[in-house]
């Protein structure tokens, strides 16, 4: 079983409204330890991410024939970014059953109106999805309904309008545990505080 995506390490620029479908429907996929968790297609780009669970160790990779083609057709749209997955020839050990990897992959955008998509790797033996349904309608793309989008930027957003807040506005300070039990005794603790 081989697997194969490449790390780009590049900032790109990404248009906030897109059209998103989480765990869209397959009609068929070689592979039964990896999931399609999300398909994004932005203003530039068609992003689809990936979720292996690791049955034991495993090595994986990502092909530079990797591509994307609307179901029916042979207009392919070569893969541009891996992200958390090595290209081939390099291997990344991942690890025990209890682990898994989630990884990116960047294609060229979709024409609109194309909503089945092949996602293939290697026709004979590669890591392949055929008759993936997405939604696709980038002439009504869906709108961002954050007006903020950082800590600073609400806090800002705060200060500036202290005197005319609803009542239920503002930053709250969130405690998160986490413990961990191994035959009723308590072997860890976490805490985590977010805003």
């Amino acid at each position: 079983m081989r697997y194969f995506v490449f790390f780009f390490s590049s900032l790109i620029t990404i248009n906030l409204s897109s059209q998103v479908t989480f765990f869209p429907d397959i009609k068929n996929q070689s592979e039964n330890n990896i999931f399609i968790t999300k398909v994004e297609l932005t203003d530039q780009f068609t992003i689809i991410d990936f979720h292996f669970k690791i049955f034991g160790e495993a090595w994986i990779c990502a092909d530079n024939s990797f591509h994307i083609k609307p179901t029916g057709t042979e207009n392919k749209l070569h893969m541009v970014v891996a992200k958390n997955i090595k290209m081939c020839p390099k291997m990344q050990k991942v690890g025990t059953y209890s682990d898994y990897l989630d990884f990116q992959l960047w294609f060229p955008l979709l024409q609109k109106n194309e909503y089945k998509i092949d996602i293939i790797e290697k026709a004979r033996s590669g890591l392949n999805f055929y008759g993936v349904k997405i939604n696709n309608g980038q002439e009504r793309p869906m709108p961002d309904s954050a007006r903020f989008k950082s800590s600073n930027s609400f806090e800002n957003y705060f200060t500036n309008n202290s005197g005319s807040l609803d009542p239920v506005e503002g930053i709250w300070q969130v405690h998160i545990s986490q413990s961990v039990y191994v035959d009723r005794a308590l072997k860890q603790k976490d805490y985590a505080d977010t805003l």
